[in-house]
């Protein structure tokens, strides 16, 4: 399965999408802050340059791989990195990603914490 066959994933107040290299000053934003990292296996950001480094070293290949097919471990979607986005304002308000690199699979995610952001859930339609 692919994961941008189903994009973007929405709820009444979010939607879920691929990011960008445009999201790398929001991501910095975000991740730049200590409780926001607190629990993450790397501390806060120091830089937009990070942010877009994170972007390129490890997104943007993620979705380049899942669009010619490739599969992670067990047949896991690559491309399940995902930009959270408040629907009124368009706006980042945290990430949401499977991560399946080394043969496990982990939930994780960050939020704004300027942002008021409600329970993410959704359906597969």
């Amino acid at each position: 399965m692919r994961v941008i066959e189903h994009l973007p994933l929405e709820t009444e107040r979010l939607y879920l999408r691929r990011y960008t290299l445009a999201d790398a000053a929001a991501i910095y934003r975000i991740n730049s802050r200590e409780e926001v990292t607190r629990y993450l296996p790397f501390g806060p950001m120091a830089s937009e340059e990070d942010a877009r480094s994170q972007l390129e070293r490890f997104f943007l290949p993620a979705y380049e791989r899942a669009d010619v097919g490739d599969e992670g471990p067990g047949g896991l979607p690559l491309d399940f990195k995902l930009a959270a986005c408040l629907k009124d304002a368009g706006e980042l308000a945290g990430m949401v990603f499977v991560e399946t690199s080394d043969g496990s699979c982990e939930l994780g995610y960050t939020v704004d914490p300027g942002c008021e952001l409600p329970p993410i859930s959704w359906t597969w339609k």
